[in-house]
This record gives C-alpha cells, sequence and structure tokens, in this order.
C-alpha cells in the first residue's frame, strides 16, 4: 500500500502545488482563477484527503478512525464546498446557491475533512 500510496499521491501533489502556485500568480486573471484554479484546487485538495482516508482503511476495519476534531471557519467550508460543486453545475446548466440561516454559527468543532466528505454527497444527491 505505501508504493501505490506514492504512486498516486505525487503526481496529486504536483497537481495541487501548480494550482497553488497558478492561485498566486499575477498575471492570471481573477476571474480565471475563481473559474478554473479554485475549483481545480480545492478538488485535488479532496480528493488527497479521499486518497489518504483509502490508504487508512485498515483504521477503519480495526475500528480505529481517528478524527481531527478542530475549529474550523463553517461559512468558509461551506462556501468552497458550494464553489466546486457550483462548476460542474455550470456545466451542466445547473446553478448552485448558498443560503445560510441567522442562527448558523461562524465557526464549528469538528473533523473538518470528514464533514466535507459527508457534505459533498448530499449536495451531489439534489
Amino acid at each position: 500500500m505505501g508504493v501505490v500510496s506514492h504512486e498516486v499521491r505525487s503526481p496529486l501533489n504536483a497537481v495541487i502545488g501548480m494550482m497553488s502556485v497558478a492561485k498566486n500568480d499575477n498575471r492570471i486573471s481573477q476571474e480565471i482563477k475563481n473559474e478554473y484554479v479554485e475549483p481545480t484546487l480545492i478538488a485535488g485538495q479532496l480528493m488527497l484527503y479521499l486518497i489518504n482516508d483509502v490508504i487508512d482503511y485498515t483504521q477503519i476495519e480495526h475500528c480505529q478512525i481517528k478524527l481531527i476534531e478542530r475549529e474550523f471557519d463553517l461559512i468558509q467550508k461551506l462556501q468552497e464546498i458550494v464553489h466546486l460543486v457550483s462548476f460542474q453545475a455550470r456545466m451542466k446548466g445547473n446553478r448552485v446557491f448558498l443560503d445560510i440561516s441567522d442562527g448558523v454559527p461562524q465557526h464549528m468543532i469538528s473533523d473538518a475533512v470528514s464533514y466535507t466528505h459527508l457534505t459533498l454527497p448530499t449536495i451531489y444527491s439534489v
């Protein structure tokens, strides 16, 4: 599994690295960054998290799942998720909106990666 891990993560890390460079490149318009660079960067990071989860599958088999509970910006996380999903929705002729009620807290203590993995399928199924 270690060899597979390296073979899969290395190219993905290169994509994430190049998208990070593009995100900070002043020669690239903000519109291009918002439309293409940001969604690719977020998707790459999510894919890396997913690969790490698959690699750690043995922990799940042995009921040794380790959640990393930390405070994170819930609103920002939801905006990232919607930004990622809206790119694919636009390609299908749809639009996605984020409407946050006043009672939703700005911050949350949870595992941000697991939260994202649980939220994405919910949005995709709608």
